[in-house]
């Protein structure tokens, strides 16, 4: 008697979790920053993003930020847009101060 391989050894399959909203993605001064804020299991709103910004060959850096806890969703997005936007003028004059290399045009 053959035994259903598939079926033995299947794993269920788990219900899909409610990510709620898409990520927000918008582009400054050349970084992709992309808002994921998200509820916390209190009932509350993590301000948070990741920041990624690209050569024309590469990916040059990528940095994931964790700000303050929001009652609301509106506030938490507010601030880590402000908190990407702070982020990014403070990289771009670091970087305009560093030594030149030969990944970075003199």
């Amino acid at each position: 008697m053959e035994q259903d391989v598939t079926r033995k050894h299947s794993q269920p399959i788990p219900a899909p979790i409610d990510g709620g909203h898409a990520p927000r993605i918008a582009h400054y001064k050349g970084y992709t920053v992309c808002d994921l804020t998200c509820q916390t299991g209190k009932g509350r709103w993590t301000a948070r993003v990741a920041i990624m910004v690209a050569d024309p060959t590469r990916p040059r850096s990528q940095c994931f930020l964790d700000f303050e806890t929001f009652d609301s969703n509106e506030e938490a997005r507010a601030r880590a847009e402000a908190g990407a936007i702070e982020w990014i003028d403070r990289e771009v004059r670091s970087d305009q101060l560093a030594l030149p290399s030969t990944f970075a045009p003199f």
